[in-house]
């Protein structure tokens, strides 16, 4: 997707030209098609090495950059853009039998738990999680709305 879409799905400022983004790296490792990020100043010296398209960085280090996505949450706004890159994950839907639910557990509406996943005593699941396989809910734990696991 474009540097610009990125922006405004996040209602972020950007600088430099517009480009097409396909991933995430790291400074080091981004190729000239990737979005990399700058969080710690130590590795702000890998901004004249790095082939990233753009990086998502502060306004102080903008200027270093040929692209950048202005950002006063760097940790933040980089997961957040790692969302638009991810695929949704799962089919399936309901609450499989082969999943081991403590008859004590409360689940909410539009609730999605996979085989082999365990929900254990006491535990309250709020509307719209998705707990995958191999997932541990510990008693008298709780997750809120649109949790996935």
């Amino acid at each position: 997707m474009l540097l610009s879409e990125i922006a405004q799905g996040l209602g972020l400022e950007f600088t430099g030209p517009d480009t097409e983004i396909t991933g995430i790296n790291t400074l080091e490792s981004a190729g000239k098609t990737e979005l990399s990020f700058l969080v710690n100043p130590k590795y702000a010296p890998l901004l004249a090495t790095t082939q990233a398209a753009a990086v998502i960085c502060t306004e102080d280090y903008a200027a270093d950059v040929e692209s950048a996505l202005l950002s006063s949450a760097v940790y933040m706004d980089l997961a957040r853009v790692g969302h638009l890159f991810c695929r949704p994950q799962g089919t399936f839907s309901g609450v499989s039998e082969q999943a081991v639910i403590a008859l004590s557990a409360v689940l909410g509406a539009d609730v999605t738990v996979y085989p082999f996943a365990f929900i254990g005593e006491e535990v309250v699941i709020g509307d719209g999680c998705r707990i995958f396989p191999g997932c541990y809910v510990g008693e008298r734990s709780s997750l809120g709305n649109d949790c996935t696991l």
